[in-house]
């Protein structure tokens, strides 16, 4: 499938491609909630303080969210450039920051969600379930629908 303005064929990634692409940069952020852990959980314990874990648990849904906002606006999606994919504008163009930084709202939204203690992680996880029940169906999530962007395989360089 050609995308309409697009110079060079591109073929649509695929739903699983996106999601083995989601998960490997969801392994990028491993070691700073290990981190964020850790000292808060070390906190918690030294102050007799429950309420820390839930600051250490916020605090990683407020980096988590900034990490979606952010992943794509700055080339940081490893998960992207492991799997030969990138983002474009629907019309087959380069997206703008602004696109970029838009089609991840839900998912900063979903992460976000994870500052209001138990509500807030099923409210995520409603976002993110909801957001993999468009990609499967149509195709594209909601984010990408908003933004006007589209993820595609990385068109091949000719052969010098």
């Amino acid at each position: 499938m050609m995308p309409m303005g697009s110079a060079i064929p591109r073929t649509r990634a695929t739903p699983v491609e996106r999601v083995i692409g989601a998960f490997i940069d969801g392994l990028m952020m491993v070691p700073v909630y290990f981190v964020v852990g850790m000292v808060t959980g070390l906190l918690a314990v030294t102050l007799s303080s429950s309420i820390i874990g839930f600051v250490g648990s916020a605090i990683n849904a407020l980096i988590a969210a900034a990490w979606f906002l952010m992943r794509d606006a700055l080339g940081l999606s490893v998960g992207k450039k492991i799997l030969g994919l990138e983002v474009l504008s629907a019309n087959g163009g380069v997206p703008t920051q602004d696109q970029l930084k838009k089609r991840n709202l839900t998912l900063a939204g979903g992460s976000a969600c994870g500052v209001v203690p138990y509500i807030g992680a099923l409210a995520g996880l409603a976002v993110y379930l909801y957001e993999a029940f468009l990609l499967f169906t149509k195709g594209e999530r909601y984010g990408d629908q908003m933004a006007g962007t589209m993820v595609v395989k990385k068109a091949a360089t000719p052969a010098a």
